[in-house]
């Protein structure tokens, strides 16, 4: 159970993050892919949100969460963190890793929502 605006707002942030990591592949990169996959486990939802951009060091996963983190030279790096506490407030979490390597080498990242089912 969460707040549909809110949840709205991280899907937002995390496809807009992921459009702007496939675009810095160029044009001659592989194909772009952005999926959202959802499925229903151990009375949780998980909302998945992947892509085939460049996907995330070591470096950047260690800090991928903390106020004021960016890789852009126009983010304010707030939209994760932002992000993360709405999904936290509500029971859920936000992860984030790397897909395994796909065809042509494209391999990009995914993002995890994971949020307890409301009981039916």
């Amino acid at each position: 159970m969460i707040n549909r605006q809110e949840l709205q707002q991280v899907l937002i942030n995390l496809i807009v993050n992921a459009t702007q990591a496939m675009q810095e592949q160029g044009e001659t990169g592989p194909a772009r892919e952005l999926d959202i996959a959802v499925r229903h486990e151990a009375g949780r939802v998980l909302l998945e949100v992947s892509d085939s951009g460049p996907g995330l060091s070591e470096a950047v996963r260690a800090t991928l969460f903390q106020p004021f983190f960016t890789t852009r030279r126009d983010g304010n790096g707030l939209g994760l963190w932002i992000s993360r506490g709405l999904l936290e407030r509500y029971g859920g979490e936000l992860r984030a890793a790397n897909r395994p390597e796909g065809q042509g080498g494209a391999r990009g990242a995914v993002f995890t929502i994971d949020l307890p089912a409301a009981e039916v």
